[in-house]
């Protein structure tokens, strides 16, 4: 054999060679964990959501969930037209708040505030500094692990009339 047609056969052996192991990789798997995981009331998880103890308006509902319901009260069935309400004190939010969010994660997190409820503005107040609203749609902030921000809502009915009603989704993200 001559070193031409050894190096021919040399290479199609190395190209037919690496063909088949280029083909023999596996299209698909299927593996089978196990996940365990507890459903828990929303000051109970990592991301806790807690009222202030002293809003008549902000509670936990039958299923542990944050609620926020002005019509909660012993006779009101709403709020006044031409009138802003708020729930809490940014100057002094630590004590005068509606919900408080902490991060019981062992890591940081950047918590999001996004609503899209006509009328309705939430502050964050994080250290004693308010670090924005939701008067663009939403407002964020690293917390770190075992921190709170402080929540203040402002309810705006300046434009509404009587039979008007509030209502929409506020979602807290991390």
């Amino acid at each position: 054999m001559t070193k031409t047609r050894y190096a021919i056969v040399l290479v199609v052996a190395v190209v037919a060679t690496a063909g088949f192991l280029g083909t023999s990789a596996f299209t698909s798997a299927s593996l089978d964990r196990s996940v365990s995981v507890d459903v828990v009331q929303d000051n109970e998880g990592p991301l806790a959501l807690s009222p202030d103890a002293d809003s008549e308006f902000v509670g936990y509902d039958g299923d542990g969930a944050l609620s926020i319901d002005l019509d909660d009260s012993a006779t009101a069935s709403g709020v006044n037209p031409d009138a802003v309400y708020t729930i809490g004190d940014a100057s002094n939010a630590s004590s005068q708040n509606a919900f408080t969010i902490t991060n019981q994660d062992n890591r940081e997190h950047t918590v999001s505030l996004n609503e899209d409820i006509n009328g309705v503005d939430f502050t964050l107040v994080q250290d004693g500094s308010t670090v924005g609203d939701t008067s663009g749609g939403s407002v964020s902030t690293p917390v770190s692990s075992g921190s709170s921000v402080y929540v203040v809502m402002e309810f705006d009915t300046t434009d509404m009339t009587d039979g008007d009603t509030i209502n929409g989704t506020l979602s807290v993200d991390a």
